[in-house]
């Protein structure tokens, strides 16, 4: 009796969950069914507005799909956001070159550094020890710039050109000797003669005994040796006659040079200039005396001190640096140069010396840097 009402309830829970499903599926039929039907209706109105207008294509029925994400916002270029001025604030202008481990990338010489020559010289007169000469010219004025090779002065060189000339004629000579060979063609000329005769003798004792007498045959034979023999002397006198040449050469070159040491010429590369003159025109001078003073301004030496506990010597050789002069004015210039030099002894105080090479430079037909300014170099470690 319990049963029939448990089973009748279990079918109405069965038919109740369907219908309530149904009709919410009815429900949205109807919904789509309206829309549908507006659609057709607009439709209609439109193609009825514009008769030659094809009529529209039905609505593709809805598809669930993803809603795709939109992009971020491209920001304008004019009003740049605040992400690329941060990205532009921290891009490197340009690649730094890796710094020398433990040291900076430069170091400025606490003191000042003092400006130095290279190269000076006092030329002197290069006569030849035997004799002197007298000063003719100067060709140069103080305060000149001169070239290495320029003529500085002239010396009295009329005995020098006299002993050139005597050379020059003793090779002349040499020369004719050397490239004459008439006593080589001569010398074997005469033993076919020699060797002619004494071969007529032996035939004609042959054919009839001691018709030549012997002592002639061997006066014959004797004739022909020494014929023979001056050949050799000839072609060694040729021989004695090309070394005689070279002789003559040598001789030559060494009035050449005799003659050119009456010159006095500027020894320096580069460019320098003339400080002090010691001679003048008329005055006799012996060998070795100075004439003059020279000194080089187009390179000149920067000598500065470091500390030993701060910097090895290693770590400053070779190193680039820069060079800084304070001119008239409150004016400045600035030279590259180069360490070139470390002093291997270590001072009172713990510092070395360390010099450096600068290439001058002129401003207004005037160099710039001179021997004693006193200037601020850097070194660069990178």
């Amino acid at each position: 009796m319990m049963k029939v009402p448990l089973i009748l309830l279990g079918a109405l829970l069965a038919l109740a969950v369907p219908l309530a499903c149904g009709q919410r599926t009815g429900d949205l039929t109807q919904e789509d069914a309206s829309q549908d039907l507006l659609e057709d209706d607009s439709a209609s109105v439109l193609a009825a507005a514009t008769p030659n207008r094809a009529p529209p294509s039905p609505m593709p029925a809805a598809v669930n799909r993803p809603t795709p994400s939109r992009p971020a916002a491209t920001p304008d270029p004019s009003t740049p956001s605040v992400q690329l001025i941060a990205q532009r604030t921290t891009e490197p202008a340009e690649p730094v070159a890796p710094a020398v481990a433990g040291l900076p990338a430069s170091v400025t010489l606490e003191d000042p550094c003092l400006v130095s020559l290279i190269d000076e010289a006092q030329v002197p007169a290069q006569v030849t020890a035997i004799e002197g000469g007298a000063l003719l010219k100067l060709h140069v004025t103080l305060d000149q710039i001169v070239k290495q090779g320029d003529l500085l002065g002239q010396l009295d060189d009329r005995s020098a050109e006299i002993r050139q000339n005597a050379a020059k004629a003793r090779l002349a000579v040499a020369h004719e000797k050397a490239e004459n060979d008439i006593g080589v063609r001569y010398s074997r000329a005469a033993f076919e003669v020699a060797k002619a005769e004494y071969h007529v003798a032996e035939v004609a004792n042959q054919t009839m005994p001691k018709v030549v007498p012997p002592v002639e045959v061997k006066r014959l034979w004797l004739t022909a040796k020494r014929s023979e023999l001056e050949i050799e002397q000839a072609e060694m006198q040729e021989r004695i006659d090309t070394l005689e040449l070279e002789v003559s050469e040598a001789e030559l070159d060494l009035a050449d040079d005799n003659l050119r040491r009456y010159k006095i010429l500027s020894p320096m590369e580069g460019e320098a200039i003339v400080r002090e003159l010691y001679r003048h025109e008329g005055e006799w001078l012996k060998p070795g005396d100075p004439v003059l003073h020279l000194i080089r301004i187009d390179k000149l030496r920067i000598e500065g001190f470091l500390n030993v506990a701060r910097f090895d010597r290693h770590e400053v050789r070779n190193r680039p640096v820069t060079v800084t002069v304070e001119l008239a004015r409150d004016q400045k210039a600035t030279f590259q140069g180069r360490v070139t030099s470390v002093d291997p002894v270590v001072q009172a105080g713990g510092e070395y010396s360390v010099w450096a090479e600068v290439q001058n430079t002129q401003i207004h037909d005037e160099w710039v840097l001179m021997p004693g300014m006193t200037v601020t170099m850097a070194i660069h470690f990178r």
